[in-house]
């Protein structure tokens, strides 16, 4: 957990923005990598956003 603590929001975001952009790219090969990348970009958003509601 000390690994998140000393993450900044902006590299969440980031991160978030790479995952949404993966999975746009494999939607027609695949539709379930599509959705957990997708999904794993909405969460990576929303504890950016949490982090820095919470600074």
């Amino acid at each position: 957990m000390e690994f998140y603590k000393n993450l900044k929001p902006i590299h969440l975001y980031m991160c978030s923005i790479v995952f949404i952009v993966l999975s746009n790219v494999v939607r027609t090969q695949n539709q379930s990598l599509y959705l957990a990348f997708l999904i794993v970009g909405v969460i990576l958003f929303a504890l950016g956003f949490s982090k820095k509601i919470n600074k």
